[in-house]
C-alpha cells in the first residue's frame, strides 16, 4: 500500500506544500519497485530547481519517483495559488522495475549536463589595452 501524508502553509503570497509517499515493507524479491506519479492540485507549480531546470521527476505539475517497498520519497514545490485540500494527490502507479533512463527529456539531459558555462579562473581577464598577445607579434 502506498501513503500520502502532506503538509501546507501560506508564507506572504506563496503556498509551499511537503508531501511524503511511504511504502509498507513487502520483499523486495515479491515488489521490487513502484512508481508514482504525485499532481499538484494547485496551479502554477513552481517545482524546486537546479541550475534554472526543475529537479529530476518533475513535468507540468507532476512528479514522477520510484517508491521501493519499506521506504519513503519526500517532495516539495511551491505555487502562487492559495492552498487546497489535499494539495496533491496520486494520479498513477505502475509496479515493476524503474530504470534511471525511462522517460528522459531534454530537461533530464540538460540538468545531467549542468552548467555549461567555463569557471570563471579558467577565462583570462583582458586590460582595457587589448590583448598581450597583439602586441608580442609587433615587436621586432
Amino acid at each position: 500500500m502506498t501513503d500520502l501524508q502532506w503538509t501546507v502553509r501560506r508564507e506572504g503570497d506563496v503556498t509551499l506544500v511537503e508531501a511524503v509517499l511511504s511504502r509498507d515493507p513487502t520483499p523486495v524479491s515479491e515488489d521490487p519497485a513502484l512508481r508514482v506519479t504525485v499532481e499538484s492540485r494547485l496551479r502554477p507549480v513552481w517545482p524546486p530547481r537546479r541550475d534554472g531546470v526543475p529537479t529530476a521527476g518533475w513535468s507540468d505539475g507532476r512528479f514522477e519517483t520510484a517508491v521501493p517497498a519499506g521506504e519513503h520519497v519526500a517532495v516539495g514545490f511551491a505555487s502562487p495559488a492559495d492552498p487546497a485540500d489535499p494539495p496533491v494527490e496520486i494520479v498513477d502507479r505502475d509496479r515493476g522495475e524503474v530504470s534511471s533512463a525511462d522517460g528522459a527529456t531534454p530537461s533530464d539531459v540538460l540538468r545531467a549536463l549542468g552548467d555549461p558555462s567555463p569557471p570563471r579562473d579558467a577565462v583570462p581577464e583582458t586590460g582595457s589595452g587589448g590583448s598581450d598577445r597583439a602586441e608580442e607579434a609587433t615587436d621586432p
